[in-house]
């Protein structure tokens, strides 16, 4: 009787497919949990809880707005320390640690911040570290690791988990500090979520090689993956570039500049 297992042999031309229990689709699952409480539920449950802190604190809302100013900043500088972190340890330690730091951020934010020295530092310090972390490179380099055809889809698919759970967090912290305790009640249950996201990144796996699957979860032969490469509607490159090259490009720089737009 003819093995017609995925693991018989196959011709070197052939494509051998590989689409039982295929874990691309969970991952994304799972990353779309962890971007919708971490980031969705988190990081704009700001919008909601901001105003009423600084009416109950009587803050300047222009020197508490230094904040966002600050976070914003130093998000942007933390970002490559993500990308340094994702390569050396892996997506999944990176997604746990920045989320583990939003956590603590969070629960410093509802319990001690009773200053607006402390809350600038909070937010704009630790805040903007454990959202570059836990958010979108390590997430988009799990989701190359384990799409290529279907690459954009998957990345879209997770990036919409910010705005539905930013569309929920709206009314749900309002109700969560009407009726438990106002904007401190707030802080503490955006990290109840963030604890929810952790316990999700945890089941997510780096890359389809940890569970001896394959991108798409199907294996091309070399010419096949020619094949595709000729006909694909954007340019995929053979080459791997190092930072200290890609930093020598025109190119690059061009992308730093317009995305500062």
């Amino acid at each position: 009787m003819q093995d017609t297992s995925p693991i018989a042999d196959t011709p070197p031309n052939s494509t051998q497919t590989q689409t039982e229990n295929f874990f691309g689709w969970k991952n994304v699952a799972l990353l779309f949990g962890v971007y919708m409480f971490a980031v969705g539920f988190v990081y704009y449950s700001f919008n909601v809880i901001f105003p009423e802190m600084v009416t109950n604190m009587g803050w300047s809302r222009g020197d508490a707005s230094w904040a966002q100013t600050i976070h914003g900043l130093l998000y942007g500088v933390f970002v490559p320390l993500a990308a340094v972190s994702t390569n050396k340890w892996g997506a999944r330690a990176t997604i746990v640690t920045g989320i583990i730091v939003l956590i603590v951020g969070c629960i410093l934010l509802g319990t001690v911040t009773t200053s607006i020295t402390a809350w600038i530092l909070i937010w704009g310090v630790v805040m903007s570290f454990g959202f570059a972390l836990g958010g979108v490179i390590p997430i988009q380099t799990t989701i190359a690791h384990w799409f290529e055809n279907q690459r954009a889809t998957a990345i879209g698919v997770v990036m919409t988990a910010a705005g539905v759970g930013g569309f929920i967090a709206q009314p749900l912290f309002t109700w969560i500090m009407e009726d438990f305790g106002g904007w401190q009640a707030g802080w503490l249950s955006a990290s109840a979520f963030a604890i929810t996201a952790i316990i999700l990144a945890l089941l997510v796996v780096n890359k389809p090689a940890d569970r001896g699957q394959h991108p798409d979860g199907i294996l091309h032969s070399e010419e096949s993956k020619k094949a595709q490469r000729a006909n694909s509607k954007i340019y995929k490159t053979e080459d791997f570039w190092s930072l200290k090259e890609a930093l020598r490009t025109p190119t690059l720089w061009l992308l730093i500049v317009l995305s500062l737009g």
